[in-house]
């Protein structure tokens, strides 16, 4: 698997242990991109939509650490966040920010490769992210938090679980990255709607659970409402 892993601290000694603990820890399977930065002024002021993994020191001059994840989030809302501290105290105030797990300092080296993998295992099974540009600001969003897309103009609106983002985006583009998910349904023109958000398929509109009301193309509403029942019969059996 390729990796981009993001390494934030103040300490270049403390940088350079936890790089190579972490390649000790992959034993070579995995090919492997590490960016290294002092603050995380620096690490914001780059491109952090590319990053797999962050580790971030909580205690370092200019942004701290959580302050530094809570700016994260904004654009990054499932990437595994891992704090690296030298107190237990400081954990209890990152919680807002859920992270993935933390490293206490000094840590064992038992610790990094059980950390690592179970990093791998997220990551195998990672949900598919929709990147996109929003006020000139590169995010990613998890299909799973994706109500629904509707074309405006030239542009694109996403409703998600978060809020309403505005892109530049063009609809087909968002349709042809969507749609290869059994999830997404193409409603009518300009429509994009996640079927796990459906509330009701009705005979002419479908209700969202947010309350939000899309109209159904006439011509083809037998078609979308066959492909609605079966999405959900084969919903509930890989529930079961």
């Amino acid at each position: 698997m390729k990796l981009k892993i993001a390494l934030v601290d103040d300490v270049e000694s403390d940088l350079l242990l936890l790089e190579t603990d972490l390649m000790c820890a992959a034993k070579g399977r995995h090919q492997i991109t590490f960016l290294k930065y002092k603050s995380g002024d620096l690490l914001l002021s780059d491109d952090i939509t590319n990053f797999d993994i962050i580790f971030l020191d909580i205690c370092m001059d200019g942004l701290n650490g959580i302050d530094t994840a809570i700016q994260i989030r904004k654009k990054m809302p499932a990437t595994p966040i891992i704090f690296v501290t030298s107190s237990a105290e400081y954990v209890w105030n990152s919680f807002s920010v859920h992270p993935f797990d933390y490293l206490l300092k000094p840590y064992e080296d038992t610790r990094v490769i059980k950390l690592f993998s179970d990093l791998m295992k997220i990551l195998e099974e990672k949900e598919p992210e929709l990147e996109i540009s929003v006020s000139r600001q590169r995010m990613k969003i998890p299909f799973g938090k994706i109500h629904s897309v509707t074309s405006q103009n030239h542009s694109v609106n996403l409703t998600t679980e978060d809020g309403v983002y505005h892109s530049a985006a063009t609809f087909s583009s968002m349709q042809t990255c969507l749609c290869e998910d059994a999830r997404f349904l193409v409603c009518n023109r300009g429509i994009i709607v996640n079927m796990d958000f459906i509330l009701k398929f009705d005979k002419d509109c479908i209700k969202m659970l947010n309350g939000t009301v899309f109209p159904v193309r006439q011509k083809d509403k037998s078609k979308l409402f066959v492909e609605f029942t079966q999405y959900q019969f084969r919903k509930m059996r890989d529930d079961i």
